[in-house]
């Protein structure tokens, strides 16, 4: 190798580090979280399912009477469906 081409590829390999080390702290300032403050604890979910045509009834029965149970067993509240 040439020492000119050498030089050249070393001052490349060390631009390319300063630059990812430097947009790394870009990043890193940018990207931390700052404090969030809620006026509850409460949490909110929302889901949605498509039902098949002519089905809707059924979901609904279920999730009334078998997972609003299950979810009850664990504090959780369901609002609505």
């Amino acid at each position: 190798m040439e020492p000119h081409y050498r030089t050249k590829q070393l001052a490349i390999l060390t631009m390319s580090l300063v630059v990812l080390t430097a947009g790394g702290f870009v990043a890193t300032r940018l990207l931390q979280p700052g404090a969030v403050m809620a006026d509850n604890n409460r949490v909110f979910e929302l889901r949605i399912y498509h039902a098949v045509p002519g089905k809707l009834p059924v979901m609904e029965s279920r999730f009334r009477d078998k997972t609003s149970k299950i979810l009850a067993r664990h504090n959780l509240q369901v609002v609505g469906y």
